[in-house]
C-alpha cells in the first residue's frame, strides 16, 4: 500500500481470495452431506471425545481432527450413550456409517446444517492455505503478475471449490503434499538442521493426512539423494539427510496417532489376514514396525482396494476393476479450458526455456503420481488426482512469464470470458463440472459417474415445495438422510443410505415424481440395464446436475418398469402398487 491507496496486485489478490472463499461458502451452505463426508466426521468426533484412534481405519486422522474440532464445542449427544449395540468391538464399516447418521440427522440439540457446515469451513480454511502457497511459490519464481495468475486458476478451478469444501482428505492431501515439496525445495535450495526438521514435519503431516502421500516417499528419496540433489555434498550425507527427514516424519504421524498401539510385537487377527492377503515379508513389517496398527491395517486396506479396484463408469461402459485411460479422460472432460491450455503452454515453454533445478520439484512429483493412478484400479473421479493441479497452478506461472506478452490482448479478453462463462455456469454446483467443449455439467451423465456423490437433496426438497401434495418415488445414490429434509417418499432401489423407509405411495397421486441419481440412472450401483429406459428420456429437472427428475403422474411405462424392479428385488407390496398404478393408467 503506497499513499495509502491499495496497488492494483493487490487489490487483485485480495479479489481472488473473496471469490474462493465465497463460492466455497456458498457450495457448503447449498450441499447435502456427500457420500464420504459423514464417515469422516463420525471417526473425528470419535477420536475427540473417546481418544481412541480406532474408528474409520480406512484413512489416516489428522484431517478428520481438524474438521471436527469445532464438533469439542456443541453440545452434542453421542449415540454411543444411549445405543448400547456401538459399544461392540471390533465395529463394522455400516455400524461406523449408522453411528455418523444418527450424530448427524438425530441429535436433539444441534441441527446438521450446523454440524456440517462447521466441519466444512475448518476444510475451506485448509483450502485457501493451499491457494496462498500456490501463490507464493509461483510469485518467488515467475513474479507478482505470475503468481496472480496461478492463484486465479485456483481460485476458480471448479473441482478444488467443491472438493476443497467437503469433509475429506483429498485436498488437504494435496495441500500438506505441496507443503511438503515447497518445504524440501527449500532445504535443497539452502540446506541446514533446521530445514531438514521442518522437512520431516511437513512429511509427516502429508502422511497423516493421505494414504496415497506414501508416493511422497520414494519421490522425496529421489529429490533428496539423486537429482536435484544436496549439491556438494556426499551420497552418504545425502541418505543421511532422507532418513533423518523420515524419522522426524514417523514420529509425527505416531502423534497424530496419540501414539496408541505403536510398540511391537503386536498379532494379526485371522480376519485381516485373510482379507488383506499378506505374505510372509508383509506380516513381518506389521508385527515388528514402530507405528500404529490402525496406521498399517490402512495401508493394507488401501494395498487391497488398489488390488481388487471399484467398478467404474466412463463413456457410457461400465469396467468392473477401472481402465488405465480413466485419469487422462478425467483431467479432459474436467478441467476448465484455460487450465488445459495454460498446461500445454508449461509443456511448450519445455521445449524452449530451459528447465531450472527447483522447478524439477514441481514436475517429479505430479507425474509419478499420476502415472500411478494410471495403474490403479480406483477410478473414482477427479478428486483422486486433485493433488496434480496445485502443481500445474505453480507451473502456470511459468506459462505466463513467457507467453503474456507474446499472446494480442484480444485473445486474453477471450479466453478469461471462456473461463468467467465455465465457473459461473458451474457455480455452486462444482463438484459437477465439465468444460464447455464437452458438453458442460448437463452432458456430465454421458462420460463419469465421479459428478454424483449425494450433494443435492436440499434442491430436491425445494423442488416438491413448489408442488404441494404430490408425491416422490426416490432412487437415490449417498448416505445423507432423505427424511430430515422433509421428503416422503417411495424408496426404489437406494445406494448408500442405511435409514430406510418402507412409504407405498397412494394409488391415485394428484402428482407423482420419479428422482434418480445420476449414478443410479447410469447403472453404476443398479446394473446397467435397470435404468436403460429411464436414460432415454428427457428429465423434467436436473437438480444440481446430480438428481434427475422426471414426472410419471401419467406415464404407464414407468410404473411397469418399476414394478418389474420391486419384483426383482422381492418387494411384492410396491410391486402391487406400480402394477396396479399401471392398470389404472391403460
Amino acid at each position: 500500500m503506497m499513499g495509502g491507496v491499495m496497488r492494483p496486485a493487490k487489490i487483485a489478490l485480495v479479489l481472488c481470495f473473496l471469490l474462493a472463499s465465497f463460492a466455497m461458502f456458498w457450495h457448503a451452505s447449498e450441499k447435502s452431506a456427500t457420500f464420504d463426508e459423514i464417515g469422516h466426521l463420525q471417526a473425528g468426533f470419535y477420536h475427540w471425545r473417546h481418544h481412541d484412534m480406532e474408528r474409520g481405519i480406512e484413512h489416516p486422522p489428522l484431517l478428520r481432527l481438524i474438521a471436527a474440532l469445532p464438533l469439542n464445542f456443541m453440545d452434542l449427544l453421542d449415540p454411543e450413550d444411549v445405543n448400547p449395540q456401538f459399544l461392540d468391538r471390533p465395529m463394522t464399516v455400516k455400524m461406523e456409517q449408522l453411528y455418523g447418521t444418527l450424530l448427524l440427522y438425530q441429535n436433539p440439540t444441534v441441527s446438521a446444517e450446523k454440524i456440517l457446515f462447521s466441519a466444512r469451513a475448518m476444510m475451506i480454511g485448509i483450502t485457501l492455505l493451499l491457494m496462498a502457497l500456490i501463490y507464493s511459490w509461483s510469485k518467488m519464481l515467475y513474479g507478482e503478475n505470475a503468481g496472480l495468475f496461478s492463484l486465479l486458476l485456483a481460485a476458480t478451478f471448479p473441482p478444488l471449490l467443491g472438493h476443497g469444501t467437503l469433509v475429506n482428505t483429498d485436498v488437504g492431501g494435496a495441500a500438506t503434499a505441496l507443503l511438503f515439496i515447497y518445504s524440501l525445495s527449500q532445504f535443497l535450495d539452502s540446506p541446514s538442521k533446521w530445514r531438514l526438521l521442518y522437512c520431516g514435519f511437513t512429511l509427516g503431516l502429508a502422511q497423516a493426512s493421505k494414504l496415497s502421500n506414501l508416493i511422497l516417499i520414494p519421490i522425496s528419496f529421489v529429490l533428496l539423494v539423486v537429482y536435484p540433489g544436496m549439491e556438494g555434498q556426499s551420497y552418504w550425507k545425502r541418505i543421511a539427510a532422507f532418513l533423518g527427514m523420515l524419522g522426524v516424519g514417523l514420529v509425527l504421524l505416531n502423534a497424530c496417532y496419540r501414539f496408541q498401539n505403536v510398540w511391537p510385537p503386536r498379532g494379526i487377527h485371522p480376519n485381516d489376514l485373510a482379507v488383506y492377503g499378506w505374505g510372509p515379508l508383509k506380516q513381518f513389517l506389521y508385527t515388528w514396525a514402530p507405528l500404529p496398527d490402525f496406521y498399517l491395517l490402512s495401508v493394507g486396506f488401501l494395498e487391497h482396494h488398489v488390488r481388487s479396484g471399484f467398478q467404474t463408469y466412463l463413456f457410457g461402459q461400465m469396467h468392473p476393476q477401472g481402465v488405465w485411460y480413466y485419469f487422462p479422460a478425467i483431467f479432459l472432460l474436467r478441467t476448465p479450458v484455460l487450465v488445459l491450455l495454460a498446461a500445454l503452454a508449461v509443456l511448450t515453454s519445455f521445449k524452449k526455456f530451459k528447465i531450472e533445478r527447483r522447478e524439477f520439484l514441481l514436475i517429479f512429483p505430479p507425474l509419478c503420481y499420476f502415472l500411478a493412478t494410471c495403474f490403479s484400479s480406483l477410478n473414482l473421479g477427479i478428486r483422486h488426482i486433485i493433488l496434480i493441479f496445485p502443481f500445474l497452478f505453480v507451473l502456470a506461472g511459468r506459462a505466463w512469464q513467457f507467453f503474456s506478452g507474446r499472446m494480442p490482448r484480444a485473445v486474453w479478453a477471450g479466453l478469461l470470458t471462456l473461463h468467467a462463462a465455465e465457473f459461473a455456469l458451474a457455480s455452486p454446483n462444482y463438484l459437477t463440472f465439465y468444460n464447455l467443449p464437452f458438453g458442460g455439467p448437463r452432458a456430465g451423465i454421458h462420460y463419469s459417474a465421479d459428478l454424483d456423490c449425494g450433494q443435492d437433496l436440499p434442491r430436491l426438497k425445494k423442488f416438491m415445495q413448489a408442488y404441494p401434495g404430490s408425491e416422490l418415488v426416490l432412487s437415490y445414490f449417498g448416505t445423507a438422510y432423505p427424511r430430515y429434509y422433509g421428503l416422503d417418499y417411495q424408496e426404489l432401489m437406494p445406494s448408500g443410505t442405511l435409514v430406510r423407509t418402507a412409504r407405498v405411495n397412494s394409488l391415485h397421486p394428484s402428482k407423482e415424481f420419479l428422482a434418480a441419481s445420476v449414478s443410479q440412472i447410469q447403472g453404476l450401483n443398479t446394473g446397467p440395464e435397470t435404468f436403460k429406459w429411464l436414460r432415454e428420456r428427457k428429465p423434467l429437472e436436473r437438480l444440481g446436475h446430480s438428481i434427475y427428475v422426471y414426472d410419471i403422474t401419467d406415464d404407464r411405462e414407468a410404473h411397469e418398469k418399476m414394478a418389474e424392479i420391486y419384483e426383482g428385488r422381492g418387494e411384492a407390496e410396491k410391486a402391487q402398487r406400480e402394477r396396479a398404478r399401471a392398470k389404472i393408467l391403460s
